[in-house]
């Protein structure tokens, strides 16, 4: 299968947002770790370290019980590439966590660079995926993706499934994406207006919610009858 570049627009000088942009140009898409399959599901969340994007425990165990259901699952968070899976997951202080996501944010909604450079990396996803891609959205990813989504070609044939969990930000129309919202996450309440199912948790806490596993679950197991 062939992967489509996407073009990407001169980050300005002016371009407050243009350091997380570069972050993520650094990476080569020859080092991306999607592969040919039928079904493939990944994770879209904002980076909390830029020093790597290797899953948390709790996300590599979604990924195992969606394995299990058919999904061949994209071992890295993003940008997907084999350069980011190193050093091993830590997890990260909140504060520092929480300014480079909102960094990220703000970059989604404001520079047409960082579209573009969500899209570089989340198009191999689509070209390399034959029937099902299944994205996983969490927070600040919802506004990653609706920024990337009209650089996106999304090849004949292949069915796109979103799931967002607490997503912080819109989700792009087309998709028909299912949403999970916490009863007690404030900032996804805040800032998206998705019809949502309610589960148990805050926004931090949807992967240690059996309520919030179990629909993971049963959405994925559901887009493969």
């Amino acid at each position: 299968m062939q992967v489509t570049d996407v073009a990407r627009p001169p980050v300005a000088a002016a371009d407050a947002t243009g350091p997380v942009t570069r972050h993520f140009a650094r990476y080569d898409l020859g080092r991306h770790l999607a592969a040919p399959a039928t079904a493939q599901v990944a994770w879209l969340t904002g980076q909390n370290s830029f020093r790597h994007s290797t899953l948390s425990p709790h996300e590599s165990e979604v990924l195992d019980e969606l394995e299990a259901l058919g999904y061949a699952p994209v071992r890295c968070g993003f940008p997907y590439n084999a350069d980011a899976l190193d050093p091993p997951f830590r997890k990260e202080h909140v504060v520092p966590a929480a300014a480079r996501c909102i960094g990220q944010y703000l970059a989604a909604g404001h520079s047409r660079p960082f579209a573009a450079e969500v899209a570089r990396h989340l198009q191999p996803l689509l070209d390399l995926t034959s029937d099902h891609l299944l994205l996983l959205v969490g927070s600040c990813g919802a506004r990653m993706l609706t920024a990337a989504y009209p650089l996106l070609r999304v090849p004949d044939g292949l069915a796109v499934h979103v799931l967002a969990l607490g997503p912080v930000g819109a989700l792009p129309r087309g998709t028909s994406p299912v949403v999970l919202r916490g009863r007690w996450d404030v900032l996804s309440a805040t800032l998206s207006r998705a019809p949502a199912r309610r589960v148990p948790c805050g926004h931090l806490g949807y992967l240690d919610c059996p309520e919030a596993r179990a629909e993971i679950r049963a959405f994925a197991a559901a887009t493969l009858v």
